[in-house]
């Protein structure tokens, strides 16, 4: 590949309703198709985007009108769906690459002649190809105590970056500084709770509890350039910032 590091996308609206896995191998199978286009293979990706736009409520329905627990075993069987699709999609092809994902109210994107300026109720899938590493990093990190909450963000950071030094040692023989692979390489975060807890207005990425200001304050060598925030919908105060 020429380029260091390369990102292919594809996506779409989908029929109304929940995700079904069908949906989830024909969206995975066009990027495939896209990525022979370049010179690539599946075996080429060495990470996976994810960004989930699909209502499980239909338009014609009122989800105030509908049980809770309807809603959440909507929710919960597309969830499931989509995770097989995937699954199914990546084991046939004997390559899984690590995957970084999050729900959003809608999306657009433009990618080498494919275009989608207006997503709303449907999936992008986004395969980063990497000339460097056969898998970019990638780390979870859930509090589970209270007190810990507000380093979430530096912990994850810090474990990817010893994740990233690890696979470069293995493959170069060679662990480079942190310093140095916050230098090279950009990062993203992604949190599934409140990004400030309660807020009615607008929240600043530092004054953002967990993610943005305990990062803000130490930064540990990082340079943070930017933050953003999506939901659902708008009853929910959910914040996603990166």
């Amino acid at each position: 590949m020429k380029a260091i590091l390369d990102l292919t996308l594809a996506g779409s609206n989908l029929p109304p309703g929940p995700i079904e896995e069908q949906h989830v191998l024909e969206i995975a199978g066009e990027l495939e198709a896209r990525l022979i286009e370049q010179g690539r293979t599946w075996a080429d990706v060495s990470l996976l985007l994810l960004l989930n736009a699909k209502q499980v409520v239909e338009d014609d329905e009122e989800e105030d009108l509908l049980e809770e627990d309807e809603v959440t075993g909507r929710q919960r069987q597309s969830d499931q769906n989509l995770v097989a699709g995937l699954r199914a999609f990546c084991e046939r092809r004997g390559h899984v690459p690590p995957l970084i994902g999050t729900t959003v109210h809608a999306f657009f994107f433009a990618d080498r002649g494919v275009e989608e300026a207006d997503v709303t109720d449907g999936l992008l899938l986004g395969a980063y190809s990497s000339a460097v590493l056969e898998a970019i990093p990638v780390a979870v990190e859930i509090s589970t105590r209270r007190n810990d909450r507000k380093y979430a963000a530096l912990n994850a950071v810090q474990k990817c970056i010893n994740t990233y030094r690890d696979e470069f040692a293995d493959s170069y023989g060679r662990s480079p500084r942190p310093i140095e692979v916050f230098r090279e390489t950009t990062g993203i975060l992604f949190t599934s709770g409140s990004g400030h807890i309660g807020a009615k207005q607008f929240a600043g990425f530092t004054d953002c509890y967990a993610v943005g200001e305990e990062l803000g304050n130490a930064a540990i060598g990082a340079q943070i350039v930017g933050g953003c925030s999506s939901n659902r919908h708008e009853k929910q105060l959910q914040c996603i910032y990166y």
